[in-house]
């Protein structure tokens, strides 16, 4: 049992109110061993986030106490996990989760500063798989591998559109900040040159696959990959490391809000991090 509490107080325009509620957050799992180093389980278990109280401002620009409700979720998982000659793993899953009251999240200009805005926007469902593979290829080098896809669909919402400035039902449409897929390989190779030195080098890759920024689909970010190369020299006590992230200088966004949604004659948008060089110097004692 989940008990919240929230209250806000703004005596300058003499604002105040406060919120409380309980949450009862059952989970049911269930595991069964079909051989030692092989395991499949299932699990039911109820998701939420607290609803909060804010201070938000009406058409005129006067301040007023306002807020969201509760996002709650159904959610339900199928997998097995398993390990073969000491030297393999594989892990997969299927889920299936079912959101109520979702929360979205975005930004809008007031009092000429940007302020984050969270708001309930209706019933989504989220489904798909995963899997993750290790192997040790060799004494000295290790691979793995993991992969998901994800569909996030709306439900029957009402929703103002505020760049077609229209209502419109987001049913059937995908929700944002959900990835159609996301996956990682990486290689890492360690060896002893002596019984107290060990050199290593590592190289990963990240890809994700497109996805919405807003909920009515209107913007949307690529597909992307990202690069990373490493290499280590590790001694008892100490370790020297150099190090490359996004070595293709990938250029993606992190965020996206049109001008429309933030309320400002532009649009606004999070940038990644472009391609990164760091040598670090560690000490342990």
């Amino acid at each position: 049992a989940d008990y919240n509490n929230s209250s806000l107080t703004d005596p300058l325009y003499n604002i105040g109110d406060q919120q409380h509620g309980t949450e009862i957050l059952p989970k049911l799992s269930a595991s069964y061993h079909f051989d030692k180093d092989i395991m499949g389980y299932g699990t039911i278990s109820r998701g939420f986030q607290p609803g909060d109280l804010v201070e938000e401002f009406d058409a005129l620009g006067n301040p007023m106490a306002g807020g969201y409700r509760p996002e709650t979720t159904w959610n339900y998982e199928l997998g097995f996990k398993s390990t073969f000659f000491d030297r393999f793993r594989f892990n997969a899953a299927v889920f299936y989760i079912d959101y109520r009251d979702r929360l979205f999240q975005t930004v809008a200009l007031e009092a000429n500063q940007f302020v984050q805005l969270t708001k309930n926007i209706g019933a989504s469902r989220n489904y798909g798989g995963e899997f993750d593979l290790s192997a040790r290829l060799t004494p000295d080098l290790l691979f793995s591998t993991s992969f998901g896809v994800t569909r996030a669909i709306w439900g029957n919402v009402p929703y103002y559109d505020l760049d077609l400035n229209q209502e419109t039902n987001l049913n059937g449409r995908t929700a944002p900040y959900a990835p159609a897929y996301q996956g990682s390989v990486s290689l890492d190779w360690s060896h002893h040159l002596t019984e107290n030195l060990t050199v290593g080098a590592r190289a990963d890759a990240t890809l994700v696959g497109h996805q919405y920024w807003d909920p009515t689909d209107h913007f949307q970010q690529p597909a992307h990959q990202l690069v990373n190369l490493g290499v280590r020299l590790e001694g008892d006590r100490w370790t020297v490391a150099a190090h490359v992230s996004n070595v293709f200088n990938k250029l993606y966004n992190t965020e996206f809000v049109s001008a429309a949604e933030v309320q400002a004659p532009f649009n606004v948008a999070g940038i990644g991090r472009p391609r990164l060089w760091t040598v670090t110097l560690s000490y342990r004692w």
